[in-house]
């Protein structure tokens, strides 16, 4: 068994690792995503899911056989800045920012499911809460944020299978009938899919958590492979609970902070985000600042389409980053390469790196179907400062790439 450090790394097994994997994907398809690409493309949203689910799976691909090579303390950050150097990691520790509209939309979709239950309360509120209380959760340790997901997964698992057991009884006689499929025609399925694509691909921001797992080179990739059978079987029989949309904003919450901690120790942000709590090893810095950002969105009041289509197209565009990046791994690694249990062809790794590359590239095409011009001009717009922020951060400011992974 590997040692717990103070600091909380090392300090998660496989169960709570699974957990966060469930829990963070069930939330953002279920309760988040579903209701939306339904509205694209009707009740065709179960081919959607599946097609999602394939795709997504071709994208996950280089990340298990990666993460079943090296632990990275850095989660994503540590892949761009050990495989695609020191401009590249700059680029991705701006991007991966972008990351905290996942947050926000869970919390404004919490909110809109209990304003459906009692409608006088204020929405903006409701959401402010429910980001507050998992916010402090999340300052007390990633042990103690670990052990009430793992509650919470249980008991959402639990409240999905009873619902979807009510739900097939009295599911109606022209439920498959032809008019209510398709709706948008074979764009609105591909539309659907992409918007459907962070719900489904969530298992792979495990690798963001890999400084606290005891044992990630095994059980990181065995919970982004099973983690993502599990809950693509939930969503095509299942519909969802309150707790879907706490868990996944819980799990946010735990893996955006290693990247952006790892990327001011090597100087692109304020050195007061690397610090840490001495008590509970968090970084606190980080999690307010994450927290101040989502109270933003939603006490600004943005709709949740919008949020969620914004948040999803960049998260994309960050994938493709990354798939480009990956594919100098096997010459960057070469031995712990050949070493690793799951190794494969170079040339096969390669290919599986240039089409995750693509999907998610199609993701991001089919998104912006959906979402306004103003929008899309914004979302460039970031990308493009995301592309000079390095260059300027490092000529004011000493900028040293520290490489942490390890041979796990």
């Amino acid at each position: 068994m590997a040692k717990t450090n103070a600091d909380g790394s090392k300090s998660l097994g496989r169960g709570d690792l699974l957990a966060i994997v469930i829990g963070n994907v069930i939330g953002g398809g279920v309760m988040t995503m579903t209701g939306l690409a339904i509205g694209i493309t009707g009740r065709s949203i179960i081919l959607s899911y599946i097609i999602c689910a394939i795709m997504v799976t071709i994208v996950a691909l280089p990340q298990f056989f990666l993460s079943a090579t090296i632990r990275m303390n850095g989660g994503f950050y540590t892949q761009a800045a050990m495989f695609g150097g020191k401009w590249f990691a700059g680029l991705y520790s701006v991007v991966f920012v972008s990351y905290f509209f996942g947050a926000a939309t869970y919390s404004i979709s919490f909110a809109d499911y209990v304003l459906s239950a009692f409608p006088e309360i204020n929405g903006k509120l409701a959401a402010f809460a429910i980001l507050t209380v998992f916010v402090a959760l999340n300052l007390a340790g990633v042990q103690v944020a670990a052990k009430v997901q793992y509650a919470m997964v249980i008991i959402l698992i639990i409240a999905l299978l009873v619902f979807a057991g009510f739900g097939f009884i009295h599911l109606e006689p022209g439920y498959f009938s032809e008019e209510q499929f398709f709706t948008g025609g074979f764009t609105g399925v591909m539309s659907a899919a992409a918007l459907l694509s962070m719900a489904t691909s969530g298992a792979t921001f495990i690798i963001n958590m890999s400084r606290e797992a005891k044992n990630p080179k095994k059980d990181i990739p065995f919970c982004i492979i099973v983690g993502t059978i599990i809950v693509t079987l939930l969503y095509i029989g299942v519909g969802g609970a309150v707790f879907a949309l706490v868990t996944s904003l819980n799990a946010c919450l735990g893996w955006l902070q290693a990247p952006i901690a790892q990327a001011a120790e090597d100087g692109w942000w304020p050195a007061i985000f690397a610090k840490r709590n001495e008590r509970f090893g968090t970084p606190h810095f980080i999690i307010l600042t994450i927290y101040i950002l989502c109270s933003i969105i939603i006490l600004s009041g943005m709709n949740i389409g919008d949020v969620a289509n914004i948040g999803n197209t960049l998260a994309n565009c960050v994938q493709v980053i990354l798939c480009l990046a990956i594919i100098t791994m096997p010459k960057k690694i070469p031995e712990i390469w050949k070493r690793s249990q799951f190794h494969i062809n170079d040339k096969v790794y390669t290919f599986l790196c240039i089409l995750g590359a693509l999907v998610s590239a199609a993701f991001v095409y089919y998104e912006c179907l959906e979402i306004q011009v103003g929008h899309i001009i914004g979302i460039f717009v970031y990308l493009a400062i995301a592309c000079i922020y390095p260059v300027i951060r490092a000529k004011f400011h000493k900028i040293k790439i520290n490489i942490s992974y390890e041979e796990a």
